[in-house]
C-alpha cells in the first residue's frame, strides 16, 4: 500500500512541477498570443505569486479544519480544473485566473505533501521527502527541456496542459 501511495505521489510531484515551469517555457507563446510587453507579462507573474501567498495562507487553516487529506484531495482538484481552463480558454482574465488557482494550490499541494509524508511514510520520512521533491525537480526540468523545445504555439500550450491534466487526473483517481 505505500508504494503504491509513494508512486501516486510521484506521479503528482512530476505534475505539480512541469506546471509551474510551464510559466516561464511558454512566457514568449503567452506575450505574443496575448500581445503582451513586459509589464502585462508581469502581470501573469504577480497574480501567481498572489495565489501562492492566498492558498498558504488560507490553505493551512483549512487543513486544520477540515483535515489534511480532504483539503489535499480539494487542492488537488482545483489545479486539474485550472489545467482544464488552459486548455479551452483562450481569454487572458481566465488566463491570469488559472494562474492564480494553478500556482496557489501547486504550492499548497507541494506544502501538504510536506507535512502528510510523515504520516503515511514513518519508518523514513525524510528520504520519501527527499526523493519526492527530486521528481518533482525532474518534472520541473524534464518539462523545460521537452516543452522547450517543442513550444511554437498556443496550441502547443494547450497540448502540454492537457498532457499535464491526464497526469494530474490519474494521480487524483490513484
Amino acid at each position: 500500500m505505500k508504494i503504491f501511495s509513494y508512486i501516486t505521489l510521484m506521479l503528482i510531484m512530476i505534475g505539480l512541477g512541469a506546471s509551474d515551469a510551464l510559466r516561464g517555457v511558454f512566457a514568449p507563446v503567452l506575450r505574443e498570443h496575448f500581445l503582451l510587453d513586459s509589464a502585462g507579462f508581469s502581470i501573469i507573474i504577480t497574480v501567481s505569486y498572489a495565489g501562492n501567498l492566498i492558498f498558504l495562507l488560507a490553505g493551512s487553516r483549512f487543513a486544520d479544519h477540515f483535515g489534511k487529506k480532504t483539503v489535499s484531495s480539494v487542492i488537488l482538484l482545483m489545479w486539474l480544473l485550472s489545467l482544464l481552463v488552459y486548455i479551452v480558454t483562450d481569454s487572458f482574465p481566465l488566463l491570469l485566473a488559472g494562474m492564480f488557482v494553478s500556482m496557489g494550490a501547486s504550492t499548497l499541494m507541494n506544502t501538504m505533501i510536506n507535512i502528510m509524508t510523515p504520516l503515511i511514510f514513518t519508518s523514513s520520512p525524510v528520504f520519501i521527502v527527499n526523493t519526492l521533491f527530486f521528481v518533482q525537480g525532474i518534472g520541473t526540468s524534464g518539462s523545460q527541456a521537452l516543452a522547450g523545445q517543442a513550444a511554437p504555439s498556443f496550441s502547443s500550450w494547450k497540448l502540454v496542459n492537457f498532457v499535464l491534466l491526464i497526469l494530474g487526473a490519474a494521480g487524483f483517481i490513484l
